[in-house]
């Protein structure tokens, strides 16, 4: 306080004798040094209590000038020696004098005055050391005025954004940005601002040569003594180091370092992330399990190297596929749909943005023909497959990651049992069957043909009217659910005693055929390639061949596809085994693997399940079925079909052309002592199948283009119902669906056009509804639904006659 007053008193008057080299400071002086003093006066050599040595050294100077030089004027800031443990700074100004004593005597002096310049020297300081700390800060510094207009940048702000001050004066600091950020953002920095003086956060920011470079910008709002603003400073941080380095430690943690892709860690993030964001956005995702098949076998093959190669060009080709639609190459940041390599041969994708449940099918089928196609590694040529499973998000009960997994797993290991290089959407029953079956197996250690029942389905002739083999599968006893015969033997085949059960279902089969007498009949027994590859299974099945005839015993082999070279595998099986003088029939083609037809050493073929199940879905199966008959007949080999479930299934296919068909329409599995009934029942049929298979007024390409009218129409209102029930219409695709329906109508023959045109127009209707899940009252959704169910009843009959 003592300070304050004084400064407030401002000048004190100082006086130097020249004569007798005597100091005089008033009071004050010695007051604002903190120091009592009661003379006043004093030599020079006493100065140096009170003013620091080196100023003192100073003044003297300046006082010898000025005596010398009556015109030099004193004007020097001292630093004082404080007692009150402050710097002190005082300005003397003097100048050199002649006064007159009370004696009247002149006398030669230097008189002046003092001020205390205190504060003026620490804000000057203090200016200089920020001047200082500006020039030379390493981070980037932005002054603007309060109108956000940029009055100064150092040094440093340059040489990271390549721009000079003169660039950027009077400019906007959003010039960095490029509109990067839109007035949202802004608008939340300015809020910071006014509610705390600052705001601090990570940006982008583009360099003057159009780099763009992360930094951490804090902001700060000057104000005046009134409180208002008068300048913002930044200060940022050029973090593209940091930034490189936490990339490159989240590349090593959560990407895969062979094919580049996230892994399991971070995959499980991005699914979390779509979770949320398709709850809170009311969106949608496809959850795709891809598993690889062969590739164990390729890379034990060519190598470690050679299949390290593999599963780069495979995440190579996923990414290529999932990116087609939306064009996204910004996976970090969520956009668009995402591949990631789960663990060994397993990749997971999440689709995203789609509108039918088609594109995820086609996107399923394009990825198993990917996969399917040679891989060129070095000088080897290597084939394996992809079997996928697809579970959806969202679903009618609640789901989360684990539930989801879990379904897509499910889906992928039903798709496997199924024959591999297939597809297959998860739904709540199937799970229940396999995971029965899966607990059911878990307590078999060990092989007991108690445990099974060996069954029989017949394969027949139609045109010759008579069986012409029957299909050996087996079946756990004391099970409610039941899986087809090859889908059990695909999950067996996980068993250590494969071998053995193998064996025995074909003692078993040798035995029942014998003990019917049916030896003009094939005995057809589903044996993977594996097994018949395995030295233990050809040894037991040499020692039951031994002086036995098996010339009617025939081995259906589904598993060859995912082989590096299918048709040299199949050939040398065919080559082993001749000497029993059994046959072999090449099961699960489609349409691209039939084009190995010529290079099999193997006369009997049979259509995959996929196509006879999809028949009455999908109207592009027909051509494809044609194609194939075509192909081999071409070749001289026999195409066969199998599960026939219907009347319209097997009508399509005799009118396509073929004439060995299986499955419960034909005749359901029985066991060893049903095979002469069944043979008997058989020949009963003989009626039904002629009416199927009678010859129509219309040509075969008329019945060809109605059978696929009726099929497309019979899905779409399959679909349409689906999408009723779920209140979802939104995702029928009604353009591409029209685009269709006059597509076909126009091929149909002039009586026959009318004949979806029921259907087109309850279709029409429906779709008119805006919302079925706020439906007016007046609506009968109920009503709405057993409509389309009735017409798809009669689009379907319609192809068999009925």
């Amino acid at each position: 306080m003592q300070r304050e007053q004084l400064q407030g008193n401002s000048l004190m008057a100082w006086k130097y004798d020249v004569e007798t080299g005597l100091f005089d400071l008033p009071v004050s002086f010695f007051d604002l040094l903190g120091q009592n003093k009661l003379n006043t006066t004093f030599t020079a050599k006493i100065l140096p209590k009170y003013i620091e040595k080196n100023y003192v050294d100073l003044l003297s100077t300046e006082i010898e000038q000025a005596i010398k030089n009556n015109k030099h004027t004193i004007d020097i800031e001292l630093k004082a020696i404080s007692r009150l443990q402050i710097d002190l700074w005082l300005k003397f100004k003097g100048h050199f004098a002649k006064i007159k004593t009370k004696d009247q005597e002149e006398k030669e002096v230097v008189l002046g005055v003092i001020e205390d310049i205190s504060d003026k020297i620490i804000e000057e300081d203090r200016l200089n050391l920020l001047a200082t700390i500006f020039d030379n800060s390493k981070e980037s510094i932005i002054i603007t005025d309060e109108r956000t207009n940029i009055i100064r940048v150092n040094s440093a702000f340059t040489d990271t954004t390549g721009y000079s001050e003169d660039e950027v004066l009077g400019q906007h600091p959003s010039l960095l940005n490029l509109g990067r950020y839109n007035k949202v953002f802004f608008k939340n920095m300015r809020r910071s601002l006014e509610k705390t003086g600052s705001w601090k956060g990570e940006i982008y920011d583009i360099r003057k040569d159009g780099t763009e470079f992360p930094q951490i910008l804090s902001v700060s709002a000057v104000r005046d003594r009134t409180g208002k603003v008068t300048n913002y400073i930044g200060i940022s941080t050029d973090i593209t180091d940091i930034k490189a380095k936490e990339q490159e430690l989240e590349k090593i943690a959560y990407y895969d370092a062979l094919t580049g892709l996230p892994n399991k860690r971070k995959f499980l993030k991005l699914l979390a992330k779509n979770i949320e964001e398709a709850t809170i956005n009311n969106k949608k995702f496809a959850l795709f399990f891809v598993d690889l098949d062969g590739f164990k076998a390729a890379n034990d093959t060519y190598g470690h190297n050679c299949g390290d190669e593999v599963l780069k060009l495979v995440g190579n080709r996923l990414e290529s596929i999932a990116h087609k639609k939306n064009n996204m190459i910004a996976i970090m940041e969520h956009k668009g749909n995402i591949v990631s390599r789960f663990g060994g041969d397993e990749f997971l994708l999440i689709i995203k943005d789609f509108d039918d449940l088609n594109y995820v099918r086609k996107l399923a089928d394009e990825i198993i023909d990917r996969i399917g196609r040679v891989f060129i590694i070095g000088n080897y040529n290597v084939y394996i497959g992809a079997t996928i499973g697809i579970t959806y998000f969202p679903q009618i009960n609640i789901v989360n990651i684990d539930i989801l997994l879990e379904q897509a797993d499910w889906a992928m290991y039903q798709a496997k049992l199924a024959g591999k290089n297939r597809y297959y959407e998860f739904n709540d029953t199937s799970a229940m069957i396999f995971k029965e079956y899966k607990n059911l197996l878990s307590r078999f250690e060990s092989f007991d043909e108690e445990n099974f029942v060996v069954i029989y389905q017949p394969i027949y002739d139609i045109a010759r009217k008579k069986v012409l083999a029957f299909e050996v599968g087996i079946n756990l006893k004391d099970t409610k659910t039941k899986l087809s015969a090859s889908d059990l033997s695909n999950l067996l085949s996980q068993k250590h005693w494969f071998v053995d059960l193998n064996i025995w279902i074909i003692k078993s089969a040798y035995e029942a055929f014998r003990k019917n007498e049916l030896y003009d009949v094939n005995i057809d027994i589903n044996i993977p390639i594996s097994q018949l590859n395995s030295n233990a299974f050809y040894r037991k099945f040499k020692e039951f061949a031994k002086d036995k005839y098996l010339g009617n015993m025939r081995i259906l082999v589904n598993d060859i596809f995912a082989m590096r070279n299918p048709a040299n595998e199949v050939n040398e099986v065919v080559n082993r085994y001749k000497e029993f003088g059994i046959d072999f029939i090449v099961d699960e083609l489609d349409e691209k693997t039939i084009e190995l037809a010529s290079e099999l050493k193997v006369s009997n073929m049979r259509v995959t399940r996929a196509y006879t199940k999809g028949l009455l879905k999908e109207l592009g199966i027909i051509d494809k079925l044609s194609d194939m008959l075509d192909t081999c007949k071409a070749e001289n080999k026999i195409l066969y079909t199998k599960n026939v479930a219907n009347a319209q299934i097997f009508k399509i296919l005799s009118l396509i052309g073929f004439e060995f068909m299986t499955g419960d329409f034909i005749y359901p599995a029985v066991s060893g002592g049903g095979l002469n009934k069944a043979t008997l029942e058989l020949s009963k049929k003989e009626k039904i199948f002629a009416k199927l298979t009678s010859s129509d007024s219309k040509s075969k390409t008329s019945m060809m283009n109605l059978f696929k009218f009726l099929i497309f129409m019979s899905y779409q209102l399959e679909s349409i119902l689906q999408l009723v029930n779920d209140k979802n219409l939104k995702l029928f695709n009604k353009n591409q669906y029209e685009n269709t329906f006059v597509s076909l109508r126009k091929a149909q023959d002039e009586d026959l056009a009318f004949v979806c045109d029921d259907a087109n127009e309850i279709i029409t209707n429906i779709l008119k509804l805006k919302n079925t899940a706020k439906a007016d009252e007046n609506i009968d959704i109920s009503a709405i639904k057993q409509q389309i169910i009735d017409e798809q009843n009669r689009l379907i009959n319609l192809i068999s006659g009925e």
